[in-house]
């Protein structure tokens, strides 16, 4: 998203406002931008195109724009202080905007659709571990129960259309995981 023109604390706060303990861009300039680099490559070796890195993370570790610990990332850092960062529009490909709605099902779908793969491939034996995991370990929203958890509670049926759509849109990685359009057409949900 950020490659196609949107702004990165306009991201970051949707985020946040879902109730994300940070918005991806701080957490990658907190984490490093050549470590996201790193893990994204590995995932890419491990499951192909649907975890393609994305170009701006080679471009931002060849200019050494690794986040905090070089000053400047998707912000600038000193000390503890952040500040949007003027030069990192010069890493848009096009310039886009998208609705609140989009960047957050861009944002949360995927995921959900991956925590469903996991469980389609045998990764994690149930939704509730996944969900505790993803709350304890990622920091997602407590509130909201974990991903399968807030997937059930938009519908399972629209989260398969939404992500439908935002395949049709923005390519394959999107496509729904066979168990979703499974659990869709027997009238399943994660949690009984």
């Amino acid at each position: 998203m950020f490659e196609e023109g949107e702004n990165v604390e306009h991201i970051d706060k949707i985020l946040t406002d879902f109730g994300m303990p940070m918005g991806p861009f701080t957490l990658a300039d907190e984490v490093g931008i050549d470590i996201g680099k790193k893990v994204s490559d590995i995932l890419y070796a491990a499951y192909g195109e649907r975890m393609k890195p994305a170009k701006l993370l080679e471009t931002m570790t060849a200019k050494e724009c690794l986040g905090k610990k070089t000053g400047t990332g998707f912000y600038t850092h000193k000390g503890k202080a952040k500040a949007h960062n003027p030069h990192i529009a010069e890493l848009h490909t096009v310039n886009t905007t998208l609705n609140e709605q989009t960047i957050l099902d861009r944002a949360i779908l995927i995921m959900v659709n991956e925590a469903a793969k996991c469980l389609e491939e045998g990764v994690v034996a149930n939704a509730r571990y996944l969900d505790m995991a993803m709350v304890m370990g990622t920091g997602f929203p407590a509130f909201r129960g974990g991903l399968l958890c807030y997937a059930d509670s938009e519908g399972l049926e629209s989260i398969v259309q939404r992500l439908e759509a935002l395949a049709e849109q923005y390519g394959e990685r999107f496509e729904p995981a066979g168990l979703l359009v499974e659990m869709v057409k027997n009238g399943e949900r994660f949690y009984g």
